[in-house]
């Protein structure tokens, strides 16, 4: 049954390189990033998305923490300001200033590579499919119960799929929902989503409640590292 993962919150960073340098900043990730991530005391899990837009490569840096101030071992008092390292001037093609952050609701474990709702989940590439939509505040409630019931079992009747996990942040009269779900293979996300798996999937209430429902969702190839350690015994940076 999906929950509330206590006080978790997800911390989403977005940055493009050129294609050209595409594979070299996925590497540097998985190498520097991502161990980062998962050293520091109170991270719940940290992947890497990655998909080609025209010229572009885009990241995004997902991860989930305990709390703000797991949050702030890694990235510092002012948490909501992106961390850079001193390579990524070389590769970005813009220096985006700010991340965001969000509450999480999960139908899963936090990994898509474990297996969830009893399925045998075997080893190979995972798919995220990422899907953003806002309502009024005032429908906010609703919609929320609407996605985490409805949607959540509409997902899980699909044998492709990895994992849901719903995010959802409030910025002034509007709450601004992130359906993440991860999946097998784009075959598996065709089940669901019929062939142009691009196309966002709507029912009638999504467009009772949506502000500009928009038309299409984002699929990203996930890169992702083992935790080595167990969160009880995982030490901030500073004191290793």
């Amino acid at each position: 049954m999906a929950k509330w993962q206590g006080c978790m919150i997800a911390r989403i960073w977005h940055g493009a390189v050129p294609v050209s340098k595409g594979r070299e900043y996925l590497i540097l990730m998985r190498r520097i990033a991502l161990p980062e991530y998962l050293a520091t005391q109170g991270n719940r899990g940290a992947w890497c998305l990655h998909r080609t837009e025209g010229d572009a490569e885009h990241f995004q840096m997902l991860t989930f923490w305990d709390d703000t101030e797991a949050i702030k071992r890694f990235a510092g008092d002012d948490y909501s300001m992106a961390k850079y390292y001193d390579f990524d001037s070389d590769y970005l093609i813009e220096m985006e200033p700010h991340v965001q952050h969000y509450e999480v609701y999960s139908g899963s474990s936090p990994d898509p590579s474990r297996p969830t709702g009893g399925r045998n989940v075997r080893s190979g590439n995972t798919i995220a499919r990422v899907w953003r939509g806002v309502v009024p505040i005032e429908k906010a409630e609703a919609y929320f119960r609407y996605l985490s019931d409805f949607g959540f079992r509409d997902y899980q009747t699909y044998a492709g799929n990895r994992g849901i996990h719903l995010l959802r942040r409030r910025e002034e009269a509007r709450m601004h929902f992130l359906l993440l779900s991860f999946w097998k293979s784009r075959q598996a996300i065709a089940a669901y989503a019929g062939a142009d798996i691009a196309k966002a999937h709507y029912y009638a209430y999504d467009l009772e409640c949506l502000i500009d429902p928009p038309l299409n969702v984002e699929h990203y190839e996930v890169s992702q590292m083992p935790k080595l350690t167990s969160r009880k015994n995982a030490l901030p940076p500073s004191e290793k």
